[in-house]
């Protein structure tokens, strides 16, 4: 196991091969500033983001300059311009674009702040508005069907979807959701893998409460430390894309769109309680939001208050 010094020293060596032998190139550059995200200990998905972001836009230089290997000495304003001109061109969506202008940003104060490179180019750039729409949301109703359809399948997925409705959590927190970390005493979830690296405790629903308890005596292996292990190899939760399929098969069974995701229970559970009138800061805490204008884009949903109002028209 690498000592912090020796850390220290690896980094410190590489950042100088990167400045004196290799003129800033964008490879190692890149490959520096995925590993200080690991250290700050993004989630693997943020990562895996960054990552792919800026291999399209590795794809797109290679390109441009034809060649294979490259210094950020080449990349300017116009290159970023022309890059996110070149998004639009392939029909990429404007969150796309402006996604990956963010990554970029964040690469440049990177370059700027830990390799000392002189100039935040990224940063000349303004952010495009993007304006992105709630997409359907499943009624209450259609949410019950769905998750009365997931007794269908295993005991495991089941559960998990009900996690998913009734924290409003994303996915991560959930798949990655250890048993000590669910406290039915206290009524109490302790989510640990949430975006950002925030610590969040949430109050066990008590009808979430009531299927925590008939899992753990009824289903669970003691093998794993995992809620939600995965068949194939208990000492890893389930993946991603197993809990995405699962979940298209449960809306294709309850007879809703398959284009249901696991972040499509999350808006669910914040559009609800919107309706309900719960207050938008309250929601805000629930979702784990640092943000209140993240939370906001629902409260145009809870507009009984205006109808005496209007009827005065």
């Amino acid at each position: 196991t690498p000592t912090p010094n020796h850390i220290v020293y690896t980094f410190k060596k590489e950042r100088m091969m990167v400045m004196s032998l290799q003129g800033y190139d964008f490879d190692k550059c890149n490959k520096l500033f995925l590993e200080q995200l690991r250290r700050q200990e993004y989630s693997k998905e943020t990562i895996d983001g960054y990552r792919k972001d800026l291999e399209n836009f590795r794809c797109f230089m290679r390109t441009v300059i034809s060649k294979e290997d490259f210094s950020v000495d080449l990349i300017n304003k116009r290159v970023l311009l022309d890059f996110m001109d070149a998004g639009r061109v392939r029909g990429n969506k404007a969150s796309t674009i402006g996604r990956r202008l963010s990554t970029l940003k964040s690469f440049y104060k990177f370059l700027v702040y830990e390799l000392d490179y002189p100039v935040d180019e990224a940063a000349r750039i303004r952010t495009p508005k993007v304006y992105v729409p709630l997409k359907d949301i499943l009624s209450a109703a259609e949410v019950q069907r769905l998750l009365q359809s997931a007794k269908q399948l295993p005991p495991c997925y089941s559960l998990l979807f009900n996690a998913l409705y009734y924290t409003g959590s994303r996915l991560t927190p959930i798949r990655m959701l250890e048993k000590q970390h669910v406290h039915l005493k206290e009524k109490l979830i302790y989510l640990s893998e949430v975006k950002g690296g925030k610590d969040h405790y949430l109050p066990l629903h008590p009808h979430l409460k009531d299927l925590f308890e008939s899992y753990f005596t009824e289903h669970l292996s003691t093998t794993s430390n995992y809620v939600f292990p995965s068949n194939r190899i208990p000492s890893q939760p389930l993946s991603a894309s197993d809990i995405r399929n699962k979940l298209r098969y449960a809306a294709r069974l309850a007879d809703l769109s398959e284009t249901i995701t696991p972040h499509t229970l999350r808006h669910c559970t914040a559009t609800h309680l919107t309706i309900q009138n719960v207050p938008q800061t309250k929601i805000a805490t629930i979702l784990g939001h640092a943000d209140l204008r993240s939370t906001m884009r629902y409260q145009h949903l809870a507009v009984e208050h205006l109808r005496d109002s209007l009827d005065l028209l």
